[in-house]
């Protein structure tokens, strides 16, 4: 190794984290500040029946609450994908619009389906559970070769399943 380059001796923040004294974005708190909360999927693969948000949105300190229809509404469009070269033969990568919150149905657990915006992060993680989120729940693929079967099921289904 070269004299002008530094030995990597471990990572400077190590000793902080490990002894509580780290400072994270979360500890700056600003005056008037908001929270969020996100109500995510708890299933792989499922049809939104129906979302009840009101009990949410009179819980004490929640200002606002959105749903996938909010997002429908709005047209809040989560970020397509960041890469963007050619595939085989040119082909384009396929982005279908996925809204920043499911709008009809969920197709992997975690997916955002509400979130609450509330004065504190208490007052919003206590609001997220009194949302009531009916699911219709649909046959889940799991792993690429069953994904890719004859006959499994899409994840998007105006999406062919070959082709460019």
């Amino acid at each position: 190794m070269s004299s002008d380059h530094e030995v990597f001796t471990g990572r400077r923040e190590d000793m902080r984290l490990v002894t509580g004294q780290g400072v994270y974005t979360a500890d700056n708190i600003l005056e008037g500040q908001f929270h969020a909360a996100f109500l995510r999927a708890d299933l792989p693969h499922a049809r939104i029946v129906s979302i009840d948000a009101n009990a949410a949105l009179e819980a004490p300190g929640v200002r606002l609450v959105l749903t996938g229809k909010d997002a429908l509404e709005a047209n809040l469009i989560a970020p397509g994908p960041l890469v963007t070269f050619p595939g085989v033969d040119g082909m384009k990568i396929r982005a279908p619009a996925r809204y920043a919150l499911s709008t009809d149905r969920v197709r992997f657990v975690g997916e955002p389906v509400a979130i609450v915006v509330a004065d504190s992060a208490d007052a919003a993680a206590d609001a997220i559970e009194l949302i009531s989120i009916e699911y219709e729940e649909l046959p889940a693929v799991g792993g690429p070769e069953a994904a890719l079967g004859d006959g499994a099921r899409q994840t998007f289904d105006d999406w062919p399943r070959s082709g460019g």
